[in-house]
């Protein structure tokens, strides 16, 4: 099973109105769910970002660090 697919289309679903209540509950009850993953993917990223500015003294990461 293609679980990520599914679960896009869950997402999908849920935006547009068309996913009922209960799967919606079902889906929040899960550790870790989110519906917008990109926007926690953001804020990590962000967190990260402050932390490397805050102990280099400015922002310019190079593109191999991690």
């Amino acid at each position: 099973m293609r679980v990520g697919v599914w679960v896009n289309t869950r997402r999908q679903e849920r935006n547009s109105g068309r996913l009922s209540a209960d799967r919606v509950a079902e889906l929040e009850a899960l550790p870790g769910w989110t519906w917008y993953p990109w926007a926690d993917d953001r804020k990590a990223a962000m967190a990260a970002l402050r932390a490397y500015a805050a102990r280099e003294g400015h922002a310019r990461v190079p593109t191999g660090h991690v």
